[in-house]
């Protein structure tokens, strides 16, 4: 049942409670036709549209407003509208509507429907003749609202809790949209400085990592990607930080989301680990180049102690002498080339035909005594390239001697060479003895050889001239079916 008042309840001192003793007549006139388009707008208009004369009376809804009320108000035209909705109830709504009335300016504010829980976005539009209501149900968009602020905080929660610093930026915009609280604690900078101004980020990275970067914040805009980059603290505390970030897609919107995380400890560990591996490598060189230069100095030592006590059979021995120097000098020079640095590289024009022709030549004496075949196969896209001569010369000759060594009378070496996708590749295939899994796990170890008078040191020089080239190399190879090796090398024009 509707509240019936018998006097008006709003305030005695308002103009409404005044205007409510003019008694108003109806008047019945010819509607024209802008009229009849007016009240048919008026009727499908898209909110709830309702009029109120200046005594309070409804003179107007749309079937809208008699939805959202849920109210057949045109039953009740002529009704005062606190007989139709209590005024306790909703005194807030009375009050807009009556500053409305009173200082004739347009009022807007949000209101709720108690018996139905509808949340409206509502204008009070007034005029000397009363007031026009516009409301619009917004109860969904204030539910995804509290939806969407719930995630976020839950999303809070999460990020705020963790050592990594989680943040989303618009690609477009160049704008922060999100920042971790665990920001400030990794930078060292408040997170509200970089979200008000993000450039400023790029104040902490140091700047030979700069660039890369940069490079690498707009891959991250294609696909998943990371880099790894110092930063510099405002207190002057070096860290390392690895970044992680990713595109996304949120209401047709593009993003990247991304975590930072300070790997200072890590990198630390394993440049100890490194320096760890640096030093057990060199001293276990450092015994095996001992051990190697012992045995020919004992013989050396021998052969001269042998000499003094009997002068007349010092050159019979000095062919075994000689050798023996070839043998420490050979050690010395390996291990010299191990040492040496990668800056010393020098690229020059070279042409791998004529390369192939002089280690060919140069080993033609071993051909000849082993009575083996070297085949050449070249890709015909192969012509000139930019790499250095001596290092090149050095690795084919060192791959196709150990692939020689490895034959037996009448065997076969191919050497084959082809482009592919901006690399040169270079395969010296033998059809010898082969190695084991266990032998190939092996190679590359200070002083392991298959050889008898092998020292283990040409596969570390080989490998260290390879990576002098920005190269790879690969071993492939079955006991008793031979051995493929495969040299990857940038084809540099």
């Amino acid at each position: 049942m509707l509240p019936v008042y018998e006097k008006n309840p709003l305030p005695s001192c308002t103009v409404l409670n005044l205007t409510e003793t003019f008694k108003t007549q109806a008047k019945t006139t010819r509607t024209s036709k802008v009229k009849e388009r007016l009240v048919e707008a008026a009727d499908n208009f898209p909110y709830g549209l309702a009029m109120l004369n200046s005594n309070w009376e409804v003179i107007y809804a749309n079937s809208v407003m008699e939805n959202m009320v849920d109210l057949p108000l045109s039953k009740y035209y002529r009704k005062k509208l606190w007989d139709l909705f209590s005024v306790d109830d909703y005194n807030n709504f009375f009050q807009h509507c009556l500053r409305a009335m009173e200082t004739q300016e347009t009022v807007e504010f949000q209101g709720a429907l108690h018996k139905k829980g509808v949340m409206m976005d509502l204008t009070i539009v007034p005029s000397e003749q009363g007031i026009t209501i516009i409301a619009k149900d917004i109860t969904w968009y204030m539910d995804q609202f509290e939806r969407l602020r719930k995630s976020e905080n839950r999303f809070s929660i999460i990020t705020n809790h963790i050592k990594e610093a989680c943040w989303v930026c618009s690609p477009e915009t160049g704008e922060l949209v999100f920042l971790s609280d665990s920001f400030t604690q990794i930078y060292g900078v408040d997170k509200e400085i970089i979200l008000n101004d993000p450039p400023r980020l790029f104040d902490l990275i140091d700047k030979e990592y700069l660039d890369q970067v940069k490079e690498a914040a707009l891959i991250m805009t294609q696909k998943e990607h990371q880099v790894e980059f110092t930063i510099t603290t405002p207190d002057g505390e070096s860290k390392w930080i690895r970044m992680k970030g990713f595109p996304a897609e949120d209401d047709g919107k593009q993003y990247v989301v991304g975590i930072d995380e300070e790997i200072t400890k890590i990198k630390e560990m394993t440049l100890l680990e490194e320096k760890s591996r640096q030093l057990s490598t060199i001293t276990q060189m450092a015994a095996g180049v001992a051990h190697e230069i012992k045995n020919p100095l004992t013989a050396i030592k021998g052969f001269l102690q042998i000499g003094a006590v009997n002068p007349d059979l010092r050159d019979s021995y000095h062919d075994i002498i000689l050798d023996e120097v070839n043998r420490i000098e050979s050690i010395v020079q390996d291990f010299m080339m191990l040492s040496k640095p990668k800056s010393s590289v020098q690229l020059e024009y070279v042409n791998l035909d004529a390369i192939i022709s002089y280690v060919s030549r140069l080993l033609d004496p071993d051909i000849s005594n082993k009575e083996v075949m070297i085949h050449y196969t070249c890709d015909s896209r192969l012509n000139g390239f930019y790499c250095e001569p001596k290092r090149l010369k050095q690795i084919l000759i060192n791959l196709v001697s150990n692939a020689m060594d490895a034959l037996d009378e009448d065997g076969e070496v191919q050497i084959e060479a082809v482009l592919q996708n901006d690399e040169l590749i270079i395969s010296v295939i033998d059809n010898g003895h082969g190695l084991s899994e266990q032998e190939l796990t092996k190679l590359g170890e200070p002083f392991y050889t298959t050889k008898e008078k092998g020292t283990g040191l040409g596969i570390m020089v080989t490998k260290k001239m390879i990576d002098d080239l920005d190269g790879r190399l690969n071993y492939q190879s079955s006991k008793n079916e031979g051995t493929c090796v495969t040299v990857r090398l940038p084809f540099r024009t």
